[in-house]
């Protein structure tokens, strides 16, 4: 669970990172697929389009952080969308390096260990929330990642 002081470095650090949310997409998709060609093919739509989503949706994520059980459908829900877009488990720790890196670069000198240290863990509790309801969902449907 993150504690109300932790909530309050992710919101504020967000708030900045806001600040400069065109910059935060192009270089969040920029850093994936240079890193990771093989994952453009997850993403239908422009890379502009996916940035404004992954800036909306964290947004989302981030204004109900401290309250985990309002969160848990949207979580639910955004997991088995990303079943649908193709993405696997194993995916996550990979989305999760490239969005720490964005970051650190979007912040520039703002960007501390502090924030890196609330952020791996904010980004844990997420990204397993969501592992946790696509392996379920394999179960259930007899897919398989």
């Amino acid at each position: 669970m993150i504690s109300k002081e932790e909530y309050d470095l992710i919101r504020g650090s967000w708030i900045k990172a806001m600040t400069r949310s065109e910059s935060l997409g192009a270089i969040f998709y920029g850093k994936l697929f240079a890193r990771y060609p093989h994952l453009r093919e997850l993403f239908k739509v422009s890379k502009e389009e996916q940035a404004r989503k992954l800036t909306f949706v964290l947004t989302i994520v981030f204004t109900k952080l401290n309250k985990m059980g309002d969160i848990e459908n949207e979580v639910n829900g955004l997991a088995l969308r990303h079943i649908r877009y193709g993405v696997k488990p194993s995916h996550f720790h990979i989305f999760g390096k490239v969005l720490l890196d964005t970051l650190s670069i979007v912040l520039e000198e703002e960007w501390t260990n502090e924030y890196r240290s609330v952020w791996e863990k904010m980004y844990t509790i997420i990204s397993d929330a969501m592992v946790k309801a696509i392996k379920e969902e394999e179960d259930l449907t007899g897919i398989m990642s």
